[in-house]
């Protein structure tokens, strides 16, 4: 919410609509109330809306988790050829590359955070780009097929190497254990 007034007080009329439920919404309804924002900022049901739409509409999608393994909601927004500012944490990276399909940013620095989502609110060539390229990012590494392939390769790596030993038959099938784990 920090980084979100610091916009709004340098470029005036911005909107914010915050997306989700949970305890921090509360939390986040204070924010806005003490910084008197309440005209520009919209608490919107997730369950109640059609999260594509709304993600096709923005401008800029913010992503400013404190901790986070690897967030669906990126890759959603990305689907939707939206330009991303996020936090870098966790498995982030393995969808953004910072400059290319996003922009990361450091935890716990609003006013960073606040002066990447103002480069891509001023700079519509860059915004479109970065949602271009986040869009190419999805369906050339997350796609079904793509995701499926993925598994596939590890799922026969994983059997390609590893040592099993037969050691039973019974009425459920063959059992097997260990000898080791992976080929070196």
């Amino acid at each position: 919410m920090e980084a979100f007034e610091l916009i709004a007080k340098d470029i005036g009329e911005v909107y914010l609509i915050l997306l989700g439920d949970g305890v921090a919404k509360e939390a986040a309804r204070q924010q806005v109330k003490y910084a008197n924002l309440e005209k520009y900022v919209i608490f919107a049901e997730p369950f109640k809306y059609n999260i594509y739409e709304i993600l096709t509409i923005l401008d800029v999608f913010v992503f400013p988790s404190l901790h986070e393994g690897f967030p669906y909601s990126i890759l959603e927004a990305m689907n939707a050829g939206c330009a991303i500012v996020s936090t870098d944490v966790g498995g982030i990276k393995e969808a953004i590359t910072n400059g290319r399909n996003g922009l990361l940013v450091k935890p716990y620095n609003a006013r960073m955070f606040a002066e990447k989502i103002k480069i891509l609110l001023k700079d519509n060539d860059l915004r479109k780009n970065i949602g271009i390229e986040a869009k190419k990012t999805i369906e050339e590494k997350f796609s079904i097929n793509n995701m499926k392939e993925n598994v596939s390769e590890i799922y026969k790596y994983v059997l390609d190497n590893l040592n099993l030993y037969y050691l039973k038959e019974s009425k459920r099938g063959r059992s097997f254990t260990l000898k080791g784990i992976l080929k070196k």
